[in-house]
């Protein structure tokens, strides 16, 4: 892999030289992408990953000493057994997937400049004659790894954060019963949840902040939640009735199709969809009465288009007319699994999972989170309609 980050183009000397020789010893690589790197075991003290995309990077064993790391996005990265001892980690961010275990780190900084007040930069332990021992790195994140904040700056309409809250839970129905706290911080609201490594914490917070968005651009400012403890467990979150998901496909694309339906299993096992696709026709059966049935009566057809698909008669001609003959009754998402040449072609103007791009070969599990996401949202969209009510 490193040779191909090389061969796509990299001109940062630094870079190329630390993948070379394993030595970034005080190098600027502040804004860099370095995401999915193996640098295990590179001397790396007093580097600069100021904003730096290090997502799934490998710094297992790696000399971070006096490293900054403010702002840097660490998802998935590996520093177990790294050496992070003075290093500035001012809003780095981590998940449950960010491993610790093993970091040595005697202390650590929160701002990279001294105060003018005191002539000290902010240290954890507070006290400079006190440090960690071993284990007590991983103890002290530990709880930023368990947790996904929101939150809610001078107070929220009662009604748009009751709806916020449905709107995430129905989404991502991991998240109920996960509230761990409501706090008041210098005036604000922050709402803690528990998560575990399968969270999609990045889902769950768009959900949430996206809802309460909406509904405070639509209506007007009604009784506002105060800034101070209420228990949002008692607010009430609907079911969402099961739909029907359709998956068009062409048997040319048969890994892209068993990618799709593997991910979607999600949505089953959480009672918000059931996934059909031809290979659930049972022998003898006629096959294509079987697919004009379950077609007429899809809530959602996902078209998973390719080459492959737009040359397939059936899948071209004959699933992709029926089902956007249907809409608005059934939501139609196209979802580009190869390149291909879309313009003017009927779908073309259809808002796309993932914007139209295709799935990424490189890192095929996130781009297909991304399309469950998108069926998801269109499940809850639905809502609204299929109890007859309004959100």
């Amino acid at each position: 892999m490193d040779k191909a980050w090389i061969q796509e183009g990299w001109r940062h000397s630094g870079i190329q030289q630390l993948l070379v020789t394993g030595n970034g010893l005080g190098e600027d690589f502040a804004g860099q992408n370095l995401m999915e790197l193996n640098l295990s075991g590179a001397k790396l003290v007093g580097a600069n990953f100021t904003h730096a995309d290090l997502t799934g990077v490998s710094l297992a064993g790696a000399d971070l000493r006096q490293a900054n790391l403010a702002e840097s996005q660490a998802l998935g990265a590996d520093f177990r057994g790294a050496d992070l001892t003075g290093a500035c980690l001012r809003d780095w961010s981590i998940d449950p997937n960010t491993f610790l275990e093993g970091v040595r780190c005697r202390y650590f900084f929160l701002s990279e400049k001294e105060d003018p007040r005191t002539g000290l930069r902010e240290r954890r332990p507070h006290d400079p004659d006190r440090f960690f021992e071993d284990g007590d790195f991983e103890k002290l994140f530990r709880h930023v790894q368990d947790t996904i904040d929101l939150l809610i700056r001078k107070g929220v309409d009662r009604a748009d954060f009751a709806h916020a809250l449905r709107t995430m839970m129905a989404l991502y129905p991991e998240t109920q019963g996960t509230i761990r706290s409501v706090e008041q911080v210098d005036g604000d609201l922050v709402v803690r949840l528990n998560r575990d490594r399968e969270t999609d914490a990045v889902g769950v917070e768009q959900s949430f902040y996206q809802a309460l968005e909406s509904r405070q651009i639509e209506g007007t400012r009604r009784e506002l939640l105060p800034a101070s403890p209420v228990d949002p467990v008692m607010v009430r979150t609907e079911p969402i009735a099961k739909a029907s998901v359709f998956l068009s496909y062409s048997h040319r694309d048969p890994r892209r199709f068993e990618e799709c339906r593997l991910h979607l299993t999600t949505l089953e096992r959480n009672g918000m969809a059931e996934i059909w696709h031809d290979n659930r026709i049972n022998e003898g059966d006629d096959w294509e009465a079987a697919i004009d049935e379950r077609l007429a009566n899809a809530d959602i057809v996902l078209l998973l288009i390719s080459p492959a698909f737009i040359a397939s008669d059936f899948c071209f001609k004959k699933e992709m007319p029926a089902a956007l003959a249907q809409r608005p009754k059934t939501t139609v998402i196209p979802v580009v699994v190869e390149s291909c040449e879309m313009e003017g072609l009927p779908f073309h103007k259809l808002q796309m999972a993932r914007q139209g791009k295709p799935i990424d070969s490189r890192n095929r599990n996130k781009a297909w989170t991304e399309v469950v996401r998108a069926v998801r949202e269109a499940i809850v969209n639905r809502a609204p309609q299929a109890r007859g009510q309004a959100v």
